[in-house]
């Protein structure tokens, strides 16, 4: 370990490593069931001068090595694995695996080749000037690359997440022979290989803990970061083939291979904050075998120390014999950040676990769940703390006082934590569409002759379609015949009263009943004109919804798509039917469905931040413009077909499910190239709220 040498003790029953520096070692051999602690701390004065071993220290060494089975005598306890212990961690639970080491050790053979490569320097420029390629060429293709990947993140079929699924799981079983084969090569043994829960994530786990048996420290870095070059190598590979592919399904997988064999993996194996790959590179190149549990107990006897007020450890003493005094800023650092980062992660899991279980209604379950999790997690780190040590019988005095003062501070920290206002946000499903977009509808039934096509600039009064309902015309035919001969007919009374002034009384009653006839041709002619259809306003016109045929109950539809489209020429279109917009042709805005259970978070003036596949996160901003008083009465298909909103029945598409109101935004000029109609989730930013009143609101629904 650098200029320093270890001990490492290997327990082939329970597959433990103990590491012991020199001098710790020293103190092993020291115990031989003769001396006394008081000759031993003199014989380590004499061994170690300057530097002092307290008896404190020693006794501390002595239990720990006797917890771990390590002494014999006293009635230690018994050696062995501990039941159940691949549940302690729930981040990452390993299951009970096989031993591949036969296997491996006859694959190994035959490849024996494949050491040289690993110590050649010329593989490893050549290795290096291919990823430093493939970096390049996804930094220069990156605006391409990114919308790619959101194509490929947008997909949602059952299949296509299959595939990945199967995809990722083939370069985790990769990553994971990798370092089995590597450790194999250089001598070490691989004794157990299964499957891992990481996250909730299935995926394969390979035990290469052999490796501290190996001396030379650049080989152990070698196979801690073999799963990750690896997955680094499938990642260029993936890059070449991304840059000859056209759009489709391997595209796709490319790009998500990518993703996954790169920034997935360095962000998550390669960072040394968890005990992964990254964790044990870093423990490796700084020196210090057992890092993690290292630093937490340096970090635990400092708290333990303040809160049952104990003497300080002297000046060049070290907190544990071997470990250099220099250490110790180094554990504080990493034993703090490496904390932050695990409450990040458990908080992460928490806030997607309670939304999504509040999605499906369940939010007092969420509520229960999260604070079960807190509670937890918060009991885990105070638990090694109160065990009172027995140097603190004579400081109860001052470590009543520091304990008192412990309590105050937590209490108020947990207040402030409760109390103090918090950013929130809400998440519900958008769609974009024109500024100022006016529905045009169809007024009066008929068939379609011609129509102008969708997307084109129109003004005011001019025609979008042209329809015919001959049954129409025939009646207004006929209705105008009648009428010309009433007309007729009342001259003639008029004409013939002079002669026959008993005709006189027929000329009130025929002319009523020509003031009827009269006012059905001019509803019938209003009708008519009707069929041609003219637009509200200037603007681009925009097409409605794409429906399938028969989607309407109780009524009979004979065109697909969109009403006006050149393929529904001579489709019969019903009155009331939608056959497109009119609105801005750039400037856009969008609809939001917001949940009953949310409305009353909804404010004018609200920031709106649209979440979509191709764009990154915060390039199409907007503001709330208008909040809906009552709830929608029906759903745009498109939420249905995008799989915003569920679809519990096909009565759905009539009225919705759940209490929806519709909120309108004001999108920015970012928005300007979205396509109308387009739909996905948006992101809204919602007055602060406190953790007490969100579990009260949770509690409350």
């Amino acid at each position: 370990m650098g200029r320093r040498e270890f001990v490492v003790v290997k327990d082939p029953l329970s597959r433990a490593y103990y590491y012991f520096s020199e001098r710790e070692w020293s103190i092993l051999e020291l115990l031989d069931g003769e001396r006394s602690l008081t000759e031993i701390v003199s014989e380590c004065a004499k061994r170690f001068a300057p530097d002092f071993v307290s008896p404190q220290a020693l006794l501390q060494f002595v239990a720990d090595a006797r917890s771990k089975g390590l002494l014999r005598g006293g009635g230690a306890p018994p050696v062995g694995a501990p039941q159940f212990a691949w549940l302690r961690n729930p981040l990452a639970i390993r299951m009970p695996g096989i031993n591949p080491d036969a296997l491996l050790g006859r694959v190994a053979t035959t490849t024996q080749w494949s050491a040289a490569y690993l110590t050649s320097p010329v593989f490893w420029v050549v290795w290096l000037v291919a990823i430093a390629g493939a970096a390049m060429t996804v930094l220069v293709h990156f605006e391409s690359f990114s919308q790619h990947v959101g194509q490929a993140a947008s997909q949602t079929s059952l299949s296509w997440w299959l595939l990945i699924a199967s995809v990722v799981s083939v370069t985790k079983i990769v990553h994971e022979l990798a370092h089995a084969m590597c450790c194999k090569l250089f001598g070490g043994e691989c004794r157990e290989l299964g499957v891992m829960f990481l996250v909730g994530v299935p995926c394969l786990y390979c035990d290469v803990s052999d490796a501290w048996m190996i001396p030379q420290r650049w080989k152990r870095v070698l196979i801690s970061a073999a799963g990750m070059l690896a997955e680094l190598t499938i990642a260029t590979f993936a890059v070449v083939a991304w840059r000859f592919l056209d759009a489709g399904v391997a595209r796709d997988v490319c790009v998500s291979i990518i993703v996954v064999c790169s920034v997935s993996t360095l962000l998550f194996n390669g960072n040394p904050l968890l005990r992964y790959d990254g964790y044990f590179i870093l423990s490796d190149l700084v020196g210090i075998p057992n890092l993690a549990s290292q630093a937490r107990q340096l970090i635990r006897n400092w708290v333990r120390r303040f809160v049952w007020a104990l003497p300080r450890v002297g000046s060049g003493e070290s907190e544990r014999p071997g470990v250099p005094v220099w250490h110790r800023s180094f554990f504080v650092g990493y034993g703090l950040l490496s904390a932050a980062y695990r409450m990040l992660i458990m908080f992460t899991l928490g806030s997607i676990a309670y939304g999504w279980l509040s999605s499906y209604g369940l939010n007092q379950l969420a509520t229960f769940l999260v604070l079960g999790l807190v509670v937890a997690v918060a009991y885990r780190m105070v638990k090694p703390l109160l065990h009172r040590p027995e140097q603190a019988d004579a400081n109860l005095k001052d470590a009543g006082k520091r304990q008192v003062m412990l309590v105050a501070v937590g209490a108020v920290s947990l207040v402030l934590i409760l109390l103090v206002p918090l950013p929130r946000h809400i998440t519900v499903p958008s769609m974009v569409q024109a500024t100022n977009a006016k529905p045009v509808y169809v007024a009066t039934q008929g068939q379609v002759v011609d129509a102008v096509a969708y997307q084109s600039d129109v003004s005011e009064g001019d025609v979008l379609a042209n329809l015919v309902n001959p049954d129409m015309v025939l009646q207004l035919a006929k209705q105008t015949t009648r009428r010309n001969e009433m007309r007729a007919q009342i001259d003639g009374l008029r004409k013939q009263q002079v002669s026959r002034p008993e005709l006189a009384s027929q000329i009130p009653a025929t002319a009523d009943l020509l003031a009827s006839v009269t006012q059905r041709c001019q509803v019938l002619q209003e009708s008519v004109d009707e069929l041609v259809i003219r637009s509200p306003s200037s603007g681009r016109f925009y097409p409605p919804s794409n429906l399938l045929k028969a989607d309407q109950d109780e009524v009979r539809q004979t065109w697909a798509g969109t009403p006006l489209q050149p393929s529904n020429r001579s489709a019969f279109l019903t009155a009331g039917t939608l056959v497109g917009h009119v609105g801005h042709p750039t400037d856009r805005e969008a609809i939001l469905l917001v949940d009953q259970a949310d409305i009353t978070l909804m404010q004018i003036g609200q920031s709106v931040s649209l979440l979509l596949p191709n764009r990154s996160r915060g390039s199409v901003l907007g503001k709330v413009t208008e909040v809906s008083p009552t709830p929608i009465e029906t759903i745009p298909r498109e939420f249905y077909a995008s799989e915003l909103i569920a679809l519990p029945s096909h009565l759905a598409l009539q009225r919705p499910a759940a209490a929806y109101y519709q909120v309108r935004v004001e999108l920015g000029r970012s928005a300007a190239t979205l396509a109308v109609r387009s739909t996905s989730q948006a992101r809204i930013r919602v007055r602060s709220a406190s953790l007490f009143r969100r579990i009260a609101e949770a509690l409350a629904n």
